[in-house]
């Protein structure tokens, strides 16, 4: 080693750097996440197939819970933090509890701020109709996205799950022979009081012939290219500083500063540089992205909101 180079301190160094982490890299939400599926008509479906696959880690799919709003003219959406632990404290469940004991005006933007939930699972694309007008670089054929899937598109999956006699157990999963891809067929509503249609995915259904998505080794390069889930929902993720900025922007803050400081304590005022996926929406409409509840209706109930809010207790 050249005399020039303290040999003992650089030994040092280089075991430090061996332990470093490597930094994790910020993989745009477009670049892993299928697009939300385009509604057919009442009449006539639009319709999807794919195949269910199981992720890295062997885990199936993931549900989790989220908080998703217009903020300005973008769209913010991020993890509740009862997605880890329903005893958890979370800001913004605690916002929409004391909305909702407000005037009308205050119910309906409890509906707002509520935490609503999402189903993830890899999804491989076997036929994408959107591809017809893609280029062939951003079709989606023969790719694993992850799908990021309604309540009632998991009752599918459930059914299959749990019939014990009839259902197709963890063949729904399975890339090779014995495995079934699933027909998502994309429905309108028809139009509800406020003239809104939405997404109704009741026909969708599992096919009922099994065959591989190809050979061993393509199989083994499609399941290498699966997401791990939690990673992805971690990534969902907002600092504190920025929950009080959201709070703050929200004209929140006062409602909940006293249930902050008993639970996390004073916070420093100041501009937070965390980016989230979420912070990526381009590719997801608002009407899309603000999910309604699986009933298609926008403006809860008093009745629904009142089972919402208990189920926060």
């Amino acid at each position: 080693m050249s005399k020039w180079i303290n040999k003992s301190l650089f030994e040092n160094y280089a075991q430090q750097k061996e332990k470093e982490e490597a930094p994790q890299q910020f993989i745009k939400r477009s670049e892993r996440v299928w697009p939300t599926p385009e509604m057919g008509t009442a009449e006539k479906a639009k319709v999807y197939e794919g195949r269910f696959l199981p992720d890295p880690k062997g885990s199936f799919t993931k549900k989790y819970f989220y908080h998703g709003f217009k903020v300005g003219e973008k769209f913010r959406s991020f993890l509740c933090d009862k997605t880890d632990d329903m005893n958890n404290f979370c800001v913004f469940c605690a916002a929409t509890q004391k909305l909702y004991m407000g005037n009308d005006n205050d119910k309906k933007a409890a509906a707002n701020y509520k935490r609503k939930t999402r189903n993830v699972g890899n999804w491989y694309i076997v036929d994408d109709p959107r591809d017809a007008e893609r280029e062939d670089d951003k079709k989606m054929k023969g790719t694993v996205r992850i799908y990021e899937f309604p309540d009632k598109v998991d009752s599918k999956l459930k059914a299959e799950v749990t019939d014990k006699k009839n259902g197709l157990g963890s063949s729904i999963f399975d890339p090779g022979a014995d495995g079934f891809n699933f027909l998502l067929k994309a429905k309108a509503t028809k139009k509800d009081s406020t003239g809104k249609v939405w997404p109704d995915y009741s026909d969708s259904t599992f096919a009922r012939k099994a065959y591989p998505l190809g050979s061993d080794k393509e199989i083994k390069e499609i399941m290498d290219s699966t997401h791990n889930l939690d990673e992805y929902i971690n990534s969902l993720r907002i600092s504190d500083d920025e929950k009080v900025n959201l709070l703050k922007t929200e004209m929140l803050w006062e409602l909940v500063e006293s249930d902050w400081k008993k639970y996390k304590g004073n916070i420093a005022e100041k501009k937070s540089t965390f980016r989230s996926e979420s912070d990526d929406l381009d590719d997801v409409p608002f009407e899309v992205a603000n999910e309604v509840d699986d009933n298609g209706l926008s403006d809860p109930t008093d009745e629904d909101l009142l089972r919402e809010l208990e189920s926060m207790k």
